[in-house]
């Protein structure tokens, strides 16, 4: 069950950039402004990078793990899901604080490079801008290309609705404990997390504004493509 999860997570991860290359962005390699400590991931992406970090037996990442631990960063009170749910049923959401300053990246190399590149979350991959964002301080999205965030995030939550959601430096010290990686592969182990690991939901429904609803339809049709390939070949 976990590899069929994994190939979806890759697929969804390949039609994003297919799309997302027909926009002209100004990010390339070596340009790093967003590689906080503030990356959030679910329980399945720090799965893949946990098991690719043990395969390569790459000792630099335990140890800046190990002190990026100790370091502010962000916490989530919500997710994705989380907080379609909440404007459904018109609550308020929890307050969040982060800050951009808290860098750099437990997995950013002195090179300026990532270090876990080809296994990255979705949180890194959908980090654009069409400025540099060292000229401004921030970056600049289109709003189709905001939305379109929005629905990747909350699809690959939808996948992993029996796990959680964490920051990325402490989903990973999590899962890299080999129990923990065992029980979650299996589909168990997931009834005591830590305090500030947040359950994933099913989506209640898709945060697409109006004006983007028609454009929107083909990502929704190749991402329901790619679910009903899986389920086909499960049952082969």
């Amino acid at each position: 069950m976990i590899n069929t999860r994994l190939s979806i997570l890759d697929k969804i991860f390949a039609l994003y950039e297919d799309i997302i290359h027909d926009y002209p962005l100004s990010c390339k390699k070596g340009c790093n402004s967003c590689c906080t400590r503030n990356v959030t991931v679910t329980s399945l992406e720090s799965f893949l990078v946990s098991d690719c970090i043990l395969a390569e037996r790459v000792q630099s990442f335990s140890d800046s793990l190990k002190k990026s631990v100790t370091l502010p960063r962000f916490i989530p009170k919500t997710t994705s899901n989380g907080f379609a749910s909440i404007i459904m049923s018109g609550g308020e959401e929890p307050e969040e604080f982060i800050d951009a300053s808290w860098k750099p990246c437990p997995f950013l190399a002195s090179s300026g490079e990532c270090g876990i590149y080809d296994v990255r979350p979705f949180h890194c991959r959908c980090m654009h801008s069409e400025q540099v964002c060292e000229d401004g301080g921030y970056s600049v999205l289109p709003p189709f290309i905001v939305t379109l965030n929005n629905v990747f995030l909350q699809y690959i939550e939808h996948l992993d609705k029996n796990g959680f959601v964490a920051n990325l430096t402490d989903a990973i010290v999590w899962m890299s404990d080999s129990a923990n990686m065992e029980s979650y592969a299996i589909g168990s182990g997931l009834n005591s997390l830590p305090t500030d690991f947040v359950r994933c939901m099913a989506m209640p429904f898709l945060m697409v504004p109006p004006e983007h609803q028609e454009q929107i339809k083909p990502v929704l049709r190749a991402i329901a493509e790619i679910g009903t390939s899986a389920a086909n070949n499960m049952g082969r």
